[in-house]
Parts: structure tokens; C-alpha cells; sequence
């Protein structure tokens, strides 16, 4: 089934806040913004992102403070845990105690007490 495709203005609608005029300069920055973001992140991360409140650009996403907080929105929402076949290999490859032969000999308490 193919995947639904995203509509970057509508992105840029939810995380903007529109101006009253200046339409016409403001759309052209916003999606070249968009794309440079783009760039860095995925445009399922940028469509499911959600911001605290609407800012008056998508400028101040590329200021430090906000890039460090969305890089790390962006880690979490590509964080794929491992899978439980990798940690059944090495529980597979420890032995349990009735598993595991000892090497040393077993010694009586006479044994023990004449070292």
C-alpha cells in the first residue's frame, strides 16, 4: 500500500504562525526553510513533530537551544529497541549451574584442612 503523501504546507501551518499580510514573501522562505530542515531530519519526523506554541518562523527551529532539544525528539523517534533474539543468543551461550563442569576436583573437609 502506498504511503500517504505529506503536505508541507500544512506542516508549516500547524507549526507556524500565519501572518495577517505578506503572504507572497512569507510562503517562499517558509518552504526553503522546510526543505533545509528537510535535509537534516525526515519528513515523517517533521510532520509528526509538535511544538509547545506557534512561532512567527521556522528560523527559530535552527537556533541552538531548539536544534539540540529536536535532534534529540529526532534520536527517540528513530530509536528501534534490539530485538529479543539478540539477547536469547547470549543467555543460550552462559551456562547455568547445572550446566557447568568444574575443572577442580572436589575435596573432602580432610583434604581441606591438611593445606
Amino acid at each position: 500500500m502506498p504511503q500517504k503523501k505529506i503536505n508541507k504546507k500544512s506542516i508549516i501551518i500547524r507549526l507556524v504562525e500565519l501572518p495577517k499580510s505578506g503572504m507572497r514573501i512569507f510562503w517562499p522562505k517558509e518552504m526553503t526553510l522546510l526543505k533545509k530542515l528537510e535535509e537534516k531530519y525526515s519528513i515523517e519526523f517533521l510532520n509528526e513533530l509538535s511544538l509547545s506554541k506557534k512561532y512567527n518562523s521556522l528560523a527559530v527551529l535552527f537556533n541552538e537551544d531548539f536544534a539540540k532539544e529536536i535532534d534529540r525528539r529526532f534520536k527517540n523517534f528513530n530509536y528501534k529497541p534490539k530485538s529479543y533474539e539478540d539477547f536469547s543468543c547470549k543467555v543460550q551461550k552462559n551456562k547455568f549451574d547445572s550446566d557447568k563442569q568444574y575443572n577442580k576436583p572436589i575435596k573432602s573437609i580432610k583434604d581441606f584442612l591438611n593445606e
